[in-house]
């Protein structure tokens, strides 16, 4: 079974943009699976201690950071 640990998963920037990329702290996540269901793109996978995102599908709405009642999820300006 996949365990990623800590990600980092990216969407494709607007011409002239930074990639934004999406951060999940380990420390806080809970596993809960809320980000999982208010996911438009279905970009996020989430069961008992495994998470995996799809970042060719995430279109950097910001659901997830939004319902993550841990305060887990963040969006970071990169490359």
């Amino acid at each position: 079974m996949l365990k990623l640990i800590n990600f980092l998963f990216f969407a494709p920037a607007k011409q002239g943009e930074k990639t934004v990329k999406v951060l999940c702290k380990d420390d806080k996540c809970t596993f809960c699976g809320k980000c999982q269901k208010v996911c438009p793109q279905n970009a996020i996978m989430v069961d008992d201690r495994t998470r995996i995102y799809y970042s060719y599908r995430c279109k950097r709405c910001g659901s997830c950071i939004k319902t993550c009642p841990a305060g887990a999820l963040e969006f970071t300006k990169g490359l």
